[in-house]
Formats: structure tokens, C-alpha cells, sequence
């Protein structure tokens, strides 16, 4: 048994691994538009109190390295 479970293990062994790039500053695929656009999106929503507003605005910036 144990003969045929190293066997297994052996046949993946040298399978390379693919590397994907790192993506640039501002480019995350889960968040949509660019970083103005999403602070724009954030002051234009109502449904957010002005505390709340001012954290996420501020949480872009900083992830963004924004002034």
C-alpha cells in the first residue's frame, strides 16, 4: 500500500506551478472603477451617515496612497 501511495505522489512531483503577475497599484479585479470614481460613488451615496462616509473615503485614500 504504501508502495502505491508514493508511486502517486511521485508522478506530480515536478509539475511546475504558474506565477501570476502582480497586479499594479489600484487594480483590484473585486473593486470596480478607479479610486476618484469610488470616492465619488461614496459622497454621492445617501444611505451612508457622515461618519461612515468620511471612514470609507478615507480607507480609499490610504489603500491608494492618496492625499
Amino acid at each position: 500500500m504504501g508502495l502505491i501511495s508514493t508511486g502517486l505522489f511521485g508522478a506530480g512531483c515536478g509539475d511546475s506551478v504558474p506565477v501570476n503577475p502582480k497586479p499594479a497599484d489600484g487594480s483590484n479585479p473585486h473593486v470596480s472603477g478607479t479610486p476618484q470614481e469610488r470616492i465619488k460613488n461614496i459622497e454621492a451615496d445617501t444611505s451612508l451617515t457622515p461618519e461612515e462616509r468620511a471612514r470609507r473615503i478615507a480607507v480609499v485614500k490610504e489603500r491608494n496612497h492618496l492625499k
